[in-house]
């Protein structure tokens, strides 16, 4: 059974409950209701069941989309600040340790455990060249803008929320997604039922089967 286009899905729940709701009434004083007590009070309670982890999900997605794009200019931005302090190092400092000990630049693309020990190294060597003894050297190092170890570690914890957000976030949504779809897939069996029933209740040619609606 191919799964439901999930934006149509809305659509074709409510088609679903209009023609039941007909049927019931073509049908007075009875109803019809599937095995299990299935009619179309607990059709019309999915939809809404539906509507809610499909919100959950979408609410989940934009969450983890804005950590996403938040470790992204973090990590871009902090590229750049570690291009300037191995630059610093180099120029002024290239008779000293300090300049051996220049940090790499991650990859954007790297890992949070290769981001976590290059900004902690970084924010460790710094730390150290402000406070060394150094000639022609007045503590602290800044760079453009005047940008200061302090920042550094305010944004390294910056990015660890991100990141830390982002990695929740989707496991949050592919959990939601689970449940989402798990529940659209036991509806999707009870409109299958629902129309085999329908098929079952009126003769050919009347009017409710005409007017049957599809899975599409």
């Amino acid at each position: 059974m191919p799964a439901l286009v999930l934006k149509d899905v809305p659509t074709i729940l409510s088609r679903f409950i209009e023609h039941w709701s007909a049927t019931d009434t073509a049908l007075a004083p009875k109803s019809l209701v599937l095995r299990g007590g299935y009619g179309v009070a607990q059709l019309t309670d999915d939809r809404a069941t539906f509507e809610a982890n499909q919100k959950s999900v979408t609410e989940s997605e934009n969450t983890t989309e804005t950590a996403s794009q938040q470790r992204r200019t973090l990590r871009k931005s902090l590229r750049e600040r570690i291009r300037q302090f191995r630059a610093a190092l180099l120029s002024d400092f290239a008779e000293t340790e300090f300049a051996s000990a220049a940090p790499t630049i991650p990859l954007q693309s790297a890992g949070d455990a290769a981001w976590s020990k290059a900004l902690t190294d970084l924010a460790d060597l710094w730390t150290r060249l402000n406070n060394a003894d150094l000639e022609d050297f007045t503590a602290p190092l800044t760079l453009v803008g005047g940008y200061r170890v302090e920042q550094l570690i305010a944004d390294t914890a910056a990015l660890t929320a991100a990141s830390h957000t982002l990695k929740e976030g989707e496991q949050a949504s592919k959990n939601l997604r689970r449940t989402r779809d798990t529940h659209l897939k036991t509806v999707q069996a009870q409109l299958v039922r629902y129309r085999k029933a329908v098929l079952n209740r009126f003769a050919e040619g009347h009017a409710l089967l005409a007017s049957l609606p599809g899975l599409e």
